[in-house]
């Protein structure tokens, strides 16, 4: 379904409180984008609830079964996810494949490592980038092409999940005639039902010489733990996260240095462990390094210049980093945070 809401109107409504009858808080974010310039942009905020839900039992290794009684196929599109909200496997998450009137099937069945009968669950649609960059806020959070073939206007790149570092885009998308389209197809196709996963991150290309961006973020605020997987491989690799959260961090709160999800380096000035690169958004240019690099070591976040403590570096909301992890047996590893809310 197309939204067609202005960002005066979305703001006002979110004011209001317009998710207040569910419970939820609600919130925005806005990142500046200089002409000529890349932003580095995640979504920190859920679509409205669809369910909660009570796991009944494990199925078969391939899903749960809950006591409520669901819409039969509702979730077959592969626009719902399901998070664990208790227990073992708090915070994890997955799409879900398909549903019956009880059952629900899941693509990351990982996750059913240690949810047990009586584990509480919520079901959210899938932002996307019709979701998320939706047709009222055209002019001021991206700027649409002038044809398929001219492609003149914003662009939003999807971080490619290769192995490997200083990696380009597995995907760029651009607005143009009412729908978000893929750059990689003939005529672009329609990518509006393009997803944006929980604690990942796109980077929106400001091509204009003359117009700042202004890409505001709407939504839930997600006040239950958030999980992301981390995946290490044979290989250094640089993983695109979000720290999920709409408000500053600092790097001491994200809950990352000493945890399973980060390598700490051997000791200080060693950098001979995982590395947490952060960017500017308000600095001009595409393709930009990052603004900083930091490194966990003796208990203490350092920068790798100069190894000065940097447990007090705030990060600002729904920041986008990369994490560079060192080569290892191949597994995956999970970045659990606890909701500050």
């Amino acid at each position: 379904m197309k939204i067609k809401t202005s960002i005066a109107t979305a703001v006002t409504l979110l004011a209001v409180g317009v998710h207040a009858a569910n419970a939820e808080v609600a919130g925005y974010n806005g990142t500046a984008v200089p002409t000529g310039s890349d932003a580095f942009v995640s979504v920190p905020f859920t679509i409205e609830c669809e369910a909660s839900l009570t796991v009944n039992a494990v199925v078969g290794g391939s899903g749960v079964t809950v006591n409520e009684t669901l819409v039969d196929s509702k979730y077959n599109t592969g626009l719902y996810y399901v998070r664990v909200t208790s227990g073992v496997a708090d915070g994890k998450w997955s799409t879900i494949t398909s549903n019956t009137t009880g059952e629900l099937v899941l693509t990351d069945t990982s996750i059913l490592t240690g949810i047990v009968n009586g584990d509480s669950l919520k079901v959210y649609p899938h932002q996307t980038l019709e979701t998320v960059f939706f047709d009222g806020l055209e002019g001021t959070s991206y700027l649409a092409s002038t044809s398929t073939f001219f492609r003149n206007g914003t662009e939003v790149l999807v971080p490619s999940s290769d192995p490997g570092t200083d990696k380009g885009a597995a995907a760029i998308y651009y607005y143009f005639d009412g729908q978000w389209r893929d750059a990689n197809v003939f005529g672009g196709g329609d990518a509006d039902d393009v997803i944006l996963a929980p604690q990942s991150q796109v980077i929106v290309r400001n091509t204009s010489s003359t117009a700042t961006l202004n890409v505001y973020t709407f939504g839930d605020v997600e006040t239950h733990t958030q999980v992301a997987a981390i995946p290490v491989l044979g290989v250094a690799n640089d993983v695109a996260a979000a720290t999920g959260q709409p408000i500053a961090r600092t790097l001491s709160q994200l809950q990352l240095g000493g945890s399973a999800a980060f390598a700490s380096s051997s000791a200080v000035d060693a950098v001979d462990g995982d590395q947490l690169l952060v960017f500017d958004n308000a600095a001009s240019g595409i393709n930009k390094g990052p603004s900083a690099t930091y490194y966990y070591a003796d208990g203490q976040w350092l920068n790798v210049v100069g190894d000065a403590n940097s447990d007090a570096v705030e990060l600002p909301a729904g920041a986008a980093v990369l994490i560079r992890k060192v080569s290892g047996a191949v597994s995956t590893v999970s970045w659990k945070q606890s909701s500050p809310f």
